[in-house]
């Protein structure tokens, strides 16, 4: 680099650093985004993951002129996602949509994991989240909690579940509800939530804990739904009694979603997502989409805010994978 060159970099970084040091506005913004970035779901197309996955990547690739690509990266309840992006460049060029089961409950429930979720990966915000509903097949004849344990109190093992797979957060659901309630049942893994819901739909499970979304096949009469873990009813099945109003008390499961990068990334590209990420947020077509899938938006809050909430989940979630006595290798 010639002298003029030097002399100009060193006279831009320190006009930088002045700049920032007087909050002025932001003339030095970070280098972000780069031409492509890819925001990696954990869960196969046609889920909720993927649902704000897609809703993001469309809104910020239309504002910031960029290619916001989603690829989906299922399996291992959701490792396969997370590892790969704590492997990626800390440039911002690799996000996570990071789901609570991978970030706060794997650390408890796998034996052996390569990554840590609170070293490896840093919070961007918190963004939305949503309850499971117990859904039945209608041939099953049942049509109430009370009705689902007293059948399965009469023939122990005699029923299965089908989840999104080994340690997902549907099936840890299942596993606090059958605890909650003396119970047995037989677990069948699938490779995410839509393709366990199409079997239930079809006869060939008999129930599920599933997102919100079941509600069409609800109300179209495939599905029967029972209760809703979370903490209040869904303006989607109104009459569906909460667990709790059911009768069955510890078994509250909410799902969270929301954004994290690779823990080298800078504090100034992660604002700089952050603040475009609540703007994509607010769009009229994402809340949209949020409420046609019943899905809460929670993306108010900073990084700092996620970070905590990662935190205390990982703790209380550790307590409940012992209680449940589920590991995986």
């Amino acid at each position: 680099m010639t002298f003029p060159g030097r002399f100009l970099l060193l006279a831009g970084a320190l006009f930088c650093t002045a700049s920032s040091i007087a909050q002025t506005a932001p003339a030095c913004e970070a280098p972000w985004p780069p031409k492509v970035v890819r925001i990696v779901s954990p869960y196969p197309p046609g889920g909720s993951a993927d649902m704000i996955a897609r809703q993001i990547a469309s809104r910020l690739g239309e504002r910031l002129h960029s290619s916001f690509i989603v690829e989906n990266r299922p399996g291992a309840g959701g490792n396969i996602a997370s590892e790969w992006v704590v492997r990626a460049a800390a440039d911002g060029s690799v996000l996570l949509l990071g789901v609570s089961g991978p970030i706060a409950i794997n650390p408890s429930l796998y034996k052996r994991m390569s990554f840590q979720p609170q070293k490896d990966l840093k919070p961007v915000m918190l963004l939305a989240s949503e309850p499971y509903v117990l859904y039945v097949n209608p041939s099953t004849g049942i049509r109430t909690v009370g009705e689902l344990v007293a059948q399965l109190k009469a023939k122990p093992a005699a029923f299965s579940y089908a989840s999104a797979g080994p340690g997902s957060t549907a099936q840890l659901a299942a596993e606090r509800f059958r605890a909650a309630t003396g119970t047995q049942m037989m677990h069948v893994p699938y490779k995410g939530g839509v393709p366990a819901l199409t079997d239930v739909v079809a006869g060939v499970v008999p129930l599920t804990f599933a997102a919100v979304t079941g509600y069409t096949y609800a109300n179209a009469g495939k599905l029967n739904a029972l209760a809703i873990t979370g903490p209040n009813r869904s303006a989607f099945l109104p009459k569906v009694p909460t667990l709790r109003e059911a009768g069955i008390g510890d078994a509250d499961t909410t799902i969270w979603y929301g954004l994290l990068a690779p823990a080298g990334t800078s504090g100034a590209i992660v604002e700089r997502i952050r603040r475009e990420t609540a703007v994509a947020m607010a769009q009229p077509e994402v809340q949209k989409a949020l409420r046609d899938y019943g899905i809460e938006d929670d993306s108010k809050g900073s990084s700092e805010d996620f970070r905590h909430l990662i935190e205390t989940e990982t703790l209380r979630w550790s307590r409940i994978v012992q209680a449940t006595g589920t590991t995986l290798d």
